[in-house]
């Protein structure tokens, strides 16, 4: 258990990546095939969400007493 919230740091960029990065530059870049800018906001966008799971996980160990890494 100690090694959850370590691991959080892979599994939430794969997370991201997969569910924000890759298709946010995807439908950006067919909404909008002339501009490079509204595809950059999806990196933004996946950075978000990783942060978004860490707080998350680590409000779920902190209120569950679950030792964890910092």
């Amino acid at each position: 258990m100690i090694y959850l919230f370590g691991g959080c740091k892979t599994t939430d960029n794969v997370i991201s990546i997969i569910l924000v990065r890759i298709p946010g530059a995807y439908l950006m870049s067919k909404l909008y095939p002339d501009n490079l800018f509204p595809m950059g906001i999806a990196s933004p966008l996946g950075s978000l969400l990783s942060a978004v799971i860490c707080v998350n996980v680590y409000i779920y160990l902190k209120r569950r007493k679950i030792p964890f890494l910092f």
